[in-house]
């Protein structure tokens, strides 16, 4: 059975990765600061309390050496410069690399790398809405990268 570790769980694409997890059969470890928020329960479902930004809590998870993770962080509209998501990303890649775990999907933003082409309102909205967290979210492709 494939077992998977998804950061960001309790966000919209964050709870859609862990029921289609579930939908598949796979074990699911949602890591989440606010478990609460996580509206799924299963039997293949293990809820993690932690927040991303200690490295010792997402290395502790990752110590369980799953067969992927998905990182599905989010930190919404905000105008005030963050590097929240690169730097939780980072945690995340330096514990998978520690623990030989080798399968990461991320979840970046429409605007980031390849997706920054569209609509003239749609690229005024990501440049002036969402400049810091297009930024952030920047950083951390260029840490998947790396």
């Amino acid at each position: 059975m494939k077992r998977v570790l998804i950061f960001g769980a309790t966000g919209a694409c964050g709870s859609d990765a862990v029921q289609s997890s579930l939908a598949k059969g796979w074990q699911v470890t949602a890591f989440a600061r606010t478990p609460d928020k996580l509206e799924h329960s299963h039997p293949n479902l293990k809820v993690v309390q932690g927040d991303t930004l200690d490295p010792e809590a997402v290395d502790s998870v990752l110590a369980e050496k799953p067969d992927a993770v998905i990182c599905a962080l989010g930190r919404g509209i905000h105008r005030d410069p963050c590097t929240k998501i690169s730097s939780s990303t980072q945690h995340i890649l330096d514990a998978m690399q520690r623990h030989g775990v080798k399968r990461f999907v991320g979840i970046t933003s429409l605007g980031v790398g390849d997706s920054k082409v569209g609509s003239i309102s749609g690229r005024l909205f990501q440049r002036f809405a969402l400049k810091e967290s297009i930024a952030d979210k920047e950083r951390q492709e260029a840490h998947v990268r790396e």
